[in-house]
């Protein structure tokens, strides 16, 4: 018997051995049993929708006057649920996409499996289209996930009789919407000039604090009578945040007028 395709493979059958010589995993020549029988094991391939085909022949009845079997590789029952992304990340208010599959134990997703599953996310603000539980189709389906909280949360999977899967699912803070200003005088006073740390908290739309490392650029204007040996001005023109807020300190004229930061 040999194996056409070299998709799966053939071996003694320890139940009903008769073979005298296996020559390789793709051809096995043996003595027949008494009633003229030859039984070899066929393995198929772990993957589905292989087609392979396994023929019969002797030293007297060649392979072309022998039928030849046709087999098809197809899933087995599904045992997992499997999300096909290893981890998700959004920006607040966008909306990413999720695979999830039944699979078999040879990770063949199994087309038979018309049934529920749960998804179930750690963030209270997590929208997930279509809800729990959900429908797969053939073995599959896919999901839709928005989410305006920044944060990092846990994203998971499970169905009555499959073992579950766990991601990571990850919302980023958007871009720059608001900054806020605190400003704090500072109790070192020299030569009459005031020091004062100036504070911006900077804000997303959904009012999550922005990406550290974020530069936040200054400007400093005095419509005061400057006298510009005194020392007056920013520390520095540009500064970056950390938890959604960015500091510098202003050095203010010793002069009358208004100051004014832009930022």
């Amino acid at each position: 018997l040999t194996d056409a395709d070299l998709d799966g493979t053939l071996s003694e059958d320890q139940i009903n051995a008769g073979i005298t010589n296996a020559w390789s995993a793709i051809a096995r020549y043996g003595n027949s049993d008494a009633n003229g029988v030859v039984t070899v094991k066929y393995t198929a391939s772990s993957t589905t929708n292989q087609y392979d085909t396994v023929n019969a022949f002797s030293s007297s009845v060649p392979s072309s006057l022998t039928t030849d079997r046709v087999y098809r590789t197809v899933p087995a029952s599904a045992s997992k649920l499997d999300i096909i992304q290893s981890s998700l990340s959004i920006t607040a208010g966008s909306t990413g996409t999720i695979t999830v599959a039944a699979l078999d134990n040879n990770n063949n997703t199994d087309v038979n499996y018309n049934s529920k599953f749960n998804l179930s996310i750690t963030s209270v603000t997590a929208r997930a289209t279509p809800t729990s539980p959900i429908t797969m189709t053939s073995g599959v389906a896919i999901v839709y996930i928005t989410d305006t909280k920044a944060g990092v949360y846990t994203m998971v999977g499970d169905s009555t009789g499959l073992a579950g899967d766990t991601i990571t699912f990850t919302v980023n803070p958007g871009s720059i919407y608001n900054i806020g200003i605190n400003i704090t005088a500072d109790t070192n006073v020299t030569a009459d000039i005031s020091q004062v740390i100036i504070k911006a908290n900077v804000t997303d739309t959904y009012v999550n604090p922005v990406t550290d490392g974020t530069t936040i650029y200054w400007y400093y204007q005095d419509t005061g009578s400057v006298n510009t040996g005194s020392g007056a001005g920013l520390s520095a023109s540009s500064s970056l945040t950390t938890g959604g807020s960015a500091q510098i300190t202003l050095t203010t004229s010793t002069k009358g007028g208004d100051n004014y930061i832009i930022i």
